[in-house]
């Protein structure tokens, strides 16, 4: 986490009122890098508590996602939030803390019945940090329960946004996505201006379809109108394919940097030109083997080339197994096309990325990587303990009990997690800043301010507080 706005406790702030102007130049949160990452989200707007763990009602993370307008949505409680119906954000402006929560944190699950996906964006302007979404099977028959999706409008010729709802400006940080039956994370249709950072995504499920068919795949940028995606600094482990799958349009980038792809199965990066010509930066990644590696296939390949492709790489690396840990350059494989007609010389322009030598990727990422605060879970401790010591096999289901099995499930995932709700710092104004930081901030606890009040770089009280945690 970028400390440049410093400690919470004993630092001297100059205030002043939330300018209107100026918002958009700020990153969302300090340190911040990609494409849409100028957003202010919920930045400036109300204070909304989850306060229950419940699927909707007073005090639910529902209730919070529902209202209109900006806001700046903060949790109370830890623990599970089993969904049981999707739940979409539609309203735009609003910034979600998972950092904020005590006890360990928050995850978000579907409940048994919930055949989809739990979680979606629909929607501009959205920041999410420190939550975990974890899927897991259904109960009943499905197919294709990804962890979150990222969702534009369907249509079948340009312009892909025929309805008005536009999915734009949206940033995922330090997320941890797992448990996906289908992908676990994927943008669809017209969505643009995503940044997707410093998370965890994997393992997913391998035979955790109902329906049957082998399923466990990483990340997906798809369809048609889908463009400008940054993919940086996360860590990918224990997915079959679409490590990740980019399959977009409108001749728009996808920039992969600084990724670590552990123990991928089948296949790592596949590239797609159907619906446009995709092009594509692959710079400074790390694939390492693991146990369900195919190492005979590529770490990178292009295929289905209706509309053909472009690609920038540079830097790549890829480990084969820990009894052969030289670092060596990933084997590109492009069906039906020569690299003459591929290979671009200059990087497609994209936001500054910080960036690393891939080598140097186990020692920086894993230690704080995905949703790490108030604490890592037992199922991100699993990951990257298994990326440390070159273990660990892509799961069929998250717990032996889980349904479908009938002598259990061996190749599990090690179950669910409990999450304790811990007891949050007493609020008296109910801002998001506990009583005791705002008095050694000289603030006064009974008026809630923090959300409005700002420092002299432009973050809220709010922010600064969160983010000098």
């Amino acid at each position: 986490m970028t400390d440049g706005i410093g400690k919470r406790v004993g630092l001297v702030i100059m205030l002043a009122w939330l300018p209107a102007a100026g918002l958009q130049a700020l990153p969302v949160f300090p340190g911040a890098q990609g494409f849409g990452t100028q957003t202010r989200a919920g930045r400036g707007g109300p204070v909304c508590q989850v306060s229950n763990l419940h699927d909707h009602g007073p005090g639910s993370l529902r209730a919070c996602v529902e209202q209109q307008g900006p806001r700046m949505v903060v949790f109370t409680t830890g623990g599970t939030i089993r969904l049981e119906k999707n739940l979409t954000i539609a309203s735009p402006y609003i910034s979600i803390y998972g950092q904020s929560a005590p006890g360990d944190g928050i995850m978000i699950t579907g409940g048994p019945s919930l055949t989809d996906e739990p979680f979606t964006i629909a929607t501009h302007d959205v920041l999410i940090q420190y939550v975990r979404f974890r899927a897991g099977a259904a109960d009943v028959p499905s197919c294709c329960r990804d962890a979150l999706t990222i969702l534009g409008t369907e249509s079948e010729q340009p312009p892909w946004n025929i309805s008005g709802r536009r999915t734009y400006n949206v940033v995922l940080d330090h997320c941890s996505f797992s448990w996906g039956t289908d992908e676990i994370l994927s943008t669809w249709y017209d969505v643009h201006d995503v940044t997707i950072s410093n998370s965890i995504i994997g393992p997913s499920l391998f035979n955790g379809s109902n329906q049957g068919g082998p399923g466990s795949r990483g990340v997906l940028f798809g369809s048609r109108g889908s463009h400008s995606i940054s993919f940086h600094h996360n860590l990918v482990a224990h997915s079959r394919e679409r490590n990740p799958a980019i399959e977009t349009g409108e001749d728009g980038v996808v920039d992969v940097v600084n990724n670590l792809f552990y123990n991928w199965g089948f296949n790592g990066a596949e590239i797609m030109g159907e619906y446009g010509e995709v092009n594509v930066n692959l710079v400074a990644n790390l694939y390492l083997g693991g146990r369900d590696s195919n190492h005979s296939n590529s770490e990178i390949i292009a295929r289905y080339n209706r509309r053909g492709y472009r690609l920038y790489l540079s830097g790549n690396r890829r480990v084969q197994d820990a009894l052969r840990p030289e670092r060596l350059p990933i084997r590109p494989q492009f069906e039906g096309r020569a690299v003459r007609h591929w290979q671009q010389q200059a990087r497609f322009r994209a936001p500054a990325i910080s960036t690393v030598d891939a080598g140097q990727l186990p020692r920086l990422l894993l230690p704080h990587v995905g949703a790490s605060l108030p604490r890592r879970d037992q199922v991100d401790r699993r990951v990257v303990a298994d990326v440390l010591n070159r273990r660990g096999r892509i799961p069929n289901c998250v717990s032996p009990a889980d349904k479908g099995w009938e002598h259990g499930c061996t190749n599990n995932a090690g179950g669910w997690p409990h999450y304790a709700a811990g007891t949050p710092a007493p609020d008296r104004d109910r801002d998001g800043v506990p009583d005791a930081a705002e008095r050694a901030l000289g603030l006064d606890p009974a008026v809630a301010d923090a959300y409005r009040k700002t420092d002299v770089q432009g973050y809220t009280l709010l922010e600064r507080w969160l983010y000098g945690r």
